[in-house]
């Protein structure tokens, strides 16, 4: 490997390693947390949630050096990626490997807590900004556009609270029979 790729994070020289996807490199510090077949697995899980071809918006919570991050940004090209990573060294390794592979448009990393998140989001809904939980083809939490959003989601709501309603009816009916059967068993 030649050396205009070594990288030196706090004094350490690191040696980009080959994520096998992509042409994606990933810079690993003695001190951070390494890729391993969790992480891999961990990626893969996200990305298959992720519709080909539509745009979207993933999180990644304690993104660590931003393995898992690069590894979705490979398999899905249609996803804008956050990492956020409260320890400074993995988030500074993290930035480094967002811009060794050329994704700064694509992968952001944040240096905070959590927590921070959880409070901005419960200052959001004081405010009176409604917060959406998405299921299906692209979970997440969102804010909605505007009003015509809003309103498609309350209908999304209205309908899965009917198929909830007659998903426990029949849950009950099945419950009486077995019961039935029991008590003339």
């Amino acid at each position: 490997m030649s050396d205009s790729l070594v990288v030196n994070i706090e004094g350490e020289n690191i040696v980009p390693e080959s994520l096998g996807r992509g042409g994606l490199m990933l810079l690993q510090h003695k001190d951070c947390y390494k890729l391993d077949t969790a992480s891999v697995l961990l990626a893969w899980f996200a990305s298959c949630f992720v519709r080909r071809g539509k745009p979207c918006e993933m999180l990644e919570l304690g993104s660590g050096t931003g393995g898992v991050s690069l590894l979705c940004s490979a398999r899905c090209k249609n996803a804008h990626i956050d990492g956020v990573e409260l320890l400074e060294l993995p988030f500074e390794v993290f930035c480094e490997n967002i811009k060794l592979n050329h994704l700064e448009e694509r992968v952001s990393a944040f240096n905070c807590d959590i927590r921070v998140i959880t409070q901005q989001i419960e200052k959001e809904r004081r405010e009176g900004h409604p917060i959406c939980a998405a299921s299906g083809e692209n979970p997440g939490y969102f804010l909605p556009a505007d009003d015509e959003e809003l309103a498609a989601y309350c209908k999304r709501l209205k309908k899965r609270a009917v198929e909830l309603f007659k998903t426990r009816q029949a849950l009950i009916k099945v419950l009486r029979q077995r019961q039935e059967a029991l008590d003339n068993g």
